[in-house]
Parts: C-alpha cells; structure tokens; sequence
C-alpha cells in the first residue's frame, strides 16, 4: 500500500471512530473544533425518478451528498467542492434557489440545492473517490434507506417544499 492509501485508511478508521462514538459526545467534539453552529451544504440530485444518496463511515445510514461549509466559503462553492472531493462529478447550482434546514436544538444550518450533475457525467457511473463514504446508489424518493435524524430532517424539508410548502425549515 502507498502513502497516499495508508493515509486514506487512516482517515477512514478515524471516521469510523468518530461516528461509533455516542450521538452526544460526536456533537460535543464537533462543537468544540468548529464555530458555534455548523452550516451544511446538502443536494438533492434526480435521475430517473431516483435520489442519489450516500452511505458515509460517520453517520449510522444513508444520507443526501454534502459537507461542511470551509471557513469563508459560500454554501454553493461548498456544495461543488464536496461533490467533487467525494464523488469526482461537478454540479451546476448557477440559478438555484436553495431550500434552508435550521436546527436550532443542534445549532445546525443546512442549506439544500435542487441540483444538476455536469451533461457530460453518466449518473449511472458514478463512484466513490473519499475514504469517508462506503456506498453510493439511487433511490426511489418512497423507498428511501435508512437514514439517520439529520438526513432525515432534509428529506423532510425537500418534500415539504415539494407538498408546495416553504423552503424554510425550522425545527
């Protein structure tokens, strides 16, 4: 194994770690290496009738790609950024009016992009290039994987919007 490999197994047992830990005691080292609140990019991606998900090391289930905004990046050069990091693919969020998921309990803000991969990608080819995720697949939108709370806090704002509702989720 080359350096580049040992270094993505160690991240990935890291990551293991870290979602084996109690959902509390995640949040509180979260909270402690990051700002007061967390703020997320998340997209939901369509082909076919179908979501793409993700199924990362961290979280127990399957949740919509996405990350952690970088300090002084916008929620849409995030969203781009962890596609591309994760799974090798460029999103078009030019135009989009994201939706936005706002926890205060948990001091997390999600914004969410209604986005398009790149013309020129195959959804049916794309793959996982990160250590932090273990699966990638598509998904009818009524047989949906399991997901964890916060995952399923987004899907609940995306059919909520989709039921003609706000694009504004507080919980």
């Amino acid at each position: 194994m080359n350096e580049h490999g040992r270094a993505a197994a160690l991240r990935q047992g890291a990551l293991r770690s870290f979602g084996r830990l109690p959902k509390p005691l995640s949040r509180l080292v979260t909270r402690v290496v990051s700002p007061s609140w967390m703020a997320g990019a998340v997209a939901l991606i369509e082909w076919d009738g179908r979501w793409l998900m993700v199924d990362p090391v961290y979280r127990e289930g399957w949740t919509l790609p996405g990350g952690l905004l970088d300090r002084g990046e916008t929620p849409a050069e995030a969203i781009k950024r962890e596609f591309v990091e994760e799974l090798g693919i460029d999103l078009d969020v030019h135009g989009v009016q994201p939706w936005v998921l706002m926890d205060s309990a948990m001091r997390r803000i999600d914004v969410v992009f209604h986005a398009t991969i790149a013309e020129d990608v195959d959804p049916s080819s794309i793959t996982i290039r990160t250590p932090e995720l273990v699966a990638v697949g598509w998904f009818s939108p009524d047989d949906l994987p399991q997901t964890d709370q916060e995952a399923g806090d987004v899907i609940s704002l995306i059919k909520q919007v989709r039921a003609g509702g706000s694009g504004l989720l507080v919980r």
